[in-house]
């Protein structure tokens, strides 16, 4: 057989399609409910994005930083990791990444003289205007190491 006929072949062959939720998958945290709740109360229900998991569920791997969450301007998406959908986490914890992420939709990056402010001052000013924002904040820093090591 030439590499031809085994290209041909190879491409003939469909591979199992995975699907993917489009909504939230089922764990600890409902993620729809959470951003409804905080849509409403601090965004007056403007907010039009989608909420989702992203990522492994675990890891074994000892980690420097990791990504809690993040916000697609492109695709009007949040994403939040899927180690927080774990009863370790608490519920406002989960809420306060999730507020943050949305914050990201309302107040977007400002350009500044050398490089992009993500988190500019009107931001920071905003993400402190979170209910939960000086306990999460606190857990965040108590639990630093348990978080990196993927609990």
């Amino acid at each position: 057989m030439s590499w031809k006929d085994t290209f041909k072949k190879l491409l003939g062959k469909k591979k199992p399609v995975i699907k993917k939720s489009s909504f939230c998958e089922q764990g600890v945290y409902d993620l729809q409910q959470i951003f409804s709740e905080i849509n409403l109360q601090y965004f007056s229900g403007a907010l039009d994005l989608s909420i989702h998991w992203f990522g492994r569920k675990k890891t074994s791997r000892r980690i420097r930083r990791k990504v809690l969450g993040y916000y697609d301007s492109k695709n009007k998406r949040i994403k939040i990791h899927h180690s927080l959908n774990n009863s370790f986490y608490p519920p406002y914890f989960i809420a306060y990444v999730v507020y943050h992420e949305m914050l990201h939709s309302a107040e977007p990056p400002i350009q500044g003289l050398y490089k992009r402010k993500v988190h500019h001052k009107e931001f920071r000013d905003k993400e402190k205007l979170f209910h939960g924002y000086g306990q999460a904040k606190e857990w965040e820093k108590q639990n630093l190491e348990k978080i990196l090591n993927g609990r």
